[in-house]
């Protein structure tokens, strides 16, 4: 390798290796008598799509600090009862000033309208009930009006802590259709944790607590959400959404089925360029389309007693009945130039999955201490087939053709309970508790037979990586080649194999 080469090469992997420049903005929000304002959303936004980036909540004394990376973004200050500045990423922001408006959210705003946002414990309550963000409309649309909170475009997250796990009065949201189902009116108040404690899985880094009014009347209720397109890759693709619903009393019966068709191509090209004593160039052209159709339905009763008590039970089917992946790979591998080896691999897989699961819960309060119960049981079963046709030539050798198939049935079965009794403690809470979690998990494979194995390319698929290396050279010198890119399958030499992997646990909080 000459000078100029390495020097580019060294070059390239400086750049690649290069942090993208990070910058942080500090500044003070006031109102327009120069007083702080505290819990002010500051969010910083990318451009020209306007996504989520990074976001922070002013303090008590209006101080901000946001960290984002690169440049190009929009800021967005936004408080309710005050009008959303937007402003670019590159201004002065040390002192922000927010103009108060007289009608928020299409309501006339007083003083009084506006929501309290206090500290509680491990996070931040801000009261719905009886202010302007009862009329925000849909609860995404209320979310991203709570401190620390931004929601969107079908997606929430907690400022510097990414997804956080929902609960609805207590318990955890099971599907996604159990928060479409509110609304801003129906809420009473909305609490988000940044830091959660023991109570919650060491892998929950933000959670935000919903709790509704009790429901006001009575009687049957149904909504149908119908949505259908020809996506921009010519396949007819929708869902169907249709929830029921029926309360008297403290007594709500709820319902949901759903059915879905979805297909999306996932087209690529790779190529690498490796420099040794020869130039390699390899280059990979995959072509993916996956297909699937989904049916689901759930069915959920819960009783409310009062404020303090409430109990409920659900159950829910998931079947995905047919599920088809499909594409090729083509791979060319070539030496100074002259074509040396190809490959053509195509392959089709046939998914199949079943899920069951329920969940029983109560959550209530006796004096000081409130309960939390919530016990789940899942059972899931799948089975998937792939073939895989390939054809590889080496020039001046005969085409390898190998034609093999794989399958794998995957089953598993998981309970779950847990309880957590919290009780307020010298100006903060003691909580403690203990769960319990039972699983089982059997898998069969079916792979080819021993030496009826496809070629051996260089590719990554999942977490699995193999390696083909060249035959020595004249020269005595060996050069490994290829692409880290997707290929079809990773072949195991057992024909089949059985495990069974089964759990107990029992953790004290």
């Amino acid at each position: 390798m000459n000078k100029r080469k390495r020097l580019s090469a060294l070059c390239g992997c400086l750049l690649a290796l290069a942090p993208v420049a990070a910058q942080t903005l500090k500044g003070n929000v006031m109102d327009n008598e120069g007083q702080p304002l505290s819990f002010v959303n500051v969010v910083a936004l990318s451009l020209p799509d306007s996504t989520f980036v990074a976001g922070v909540t002013t303090g008590e004394d209006g101080a901000f600090t946001l960290d984002t990376k690169g440049t190009g973004k929009l800021l967005r200050f936004s408080l309710v009862g005050y009008k959303t500045l937007y402003t670019a990423g590159n201004n002065d922001v040390s002192q922000v000033w927010l103009e108060p408006v007289a009608q928020t959210l299409g309501e006339v705003t007083v003083k009084g309208d506006l929501p309290q946002t206090r500290i509680k414990g491990e996070g931040m309550v801000t009261s719905v009930s009886g202010t302007v963000l009862e009329h925000a409309g849909t609860i995404e649309r209320l979310l991203d009006r709570i401190p620390n909170v931004s929601a969107g475009r079908g997606k929430i997250e907690v400022f510097g802590r990414g997804t956080p796990e929902i609960y609805i009065n207590g318990r955890k949201m099971r599907d996604d259709s159990e928060l479409q189902r509110l609304s801003a009116d129906n809420i009473k108040d909305v609490e988000v944790i940044t830091n959660p404690g023991a109570r919650y899985d060491a892998n929950v880094t933000a959670v935000i607590r919903i709790r509704t009014k009790k429901a006001v009347g009575e009687g049957f209720g149904v909504d149908n959400r119908l949505f259908g397109e020809v996506n921009d890759y010519g396949y007819l693709v929708g869902e169907d959404n249709l929830n029921m619903n029926y309360r008297t009393g403290g007594l709500d019966v709820g319902a949901t089925l759903r059915a879905s068709k979805w297909a999306s191509p996932d087209p690529k090209t790779v190529e690498q360029i490796t420099y040794l004593e020869d130039t390699w160039r390899q280059q990979m052209a995959i072509d993916q389309v996956y297909k699937s159709e989904n049916l689901y339905g759930r069915l959920a009763v819960s009783y409310m007693f009062n404020d303090n008590h409430s109990i409920g039970i659900s159950a829910s089917y998931n079947r995905q009945p047919w599920n088809k992946p499909r594409g090729y790979m083509e791979s060319t591998l070539e030496q100074d130039g002259t074509l040396t080896e190809q490959l053509r691999s195509d392959y089709t897989t046939s998914m199949q999955a079943t899920s069951l699961q329920g969940n029983a819960y109560y959550t209530g309060k006796i004096g000081q201490w409130s309960i939390d119960f919530n016990t789940d049981w899942m059972y899931t079963k799948s089975n998937s087939t792939m073939n895989t046709v390939e054809n590889y030539t080496e020039v001046g050798q005969q085409t390898e053709h190998n034609d093999v198939t794989t399958n794998n049935t995957p089953r598993s079965n998981l309970i779950a309970s847990k309880l957590v009794l919290t009780a307020p403690l010298l100006g903060g809470e003691l909580s403690f508790g203990g769960e319990y979690s039972y699983s089982t998990r059997k898998s069969v494979y079916t792979g080819p037979p021993k030496g009826n194995l496809p070629h051996p390319q260089v590719c990554l698929h999942g977490a699995a990586q193999r390696h083909h290396q060249r035959r020595p050279q004249p020269n005595g010198r060996g050069t490994g080649h290829g692409v880290r890119g997707i290929c079809p399958p990773v072949w195991s030499r057992q024909r089949a194999s059985g495990t069974a992997l089964r759990r107990r646990g029992l953790q004290l909080l």
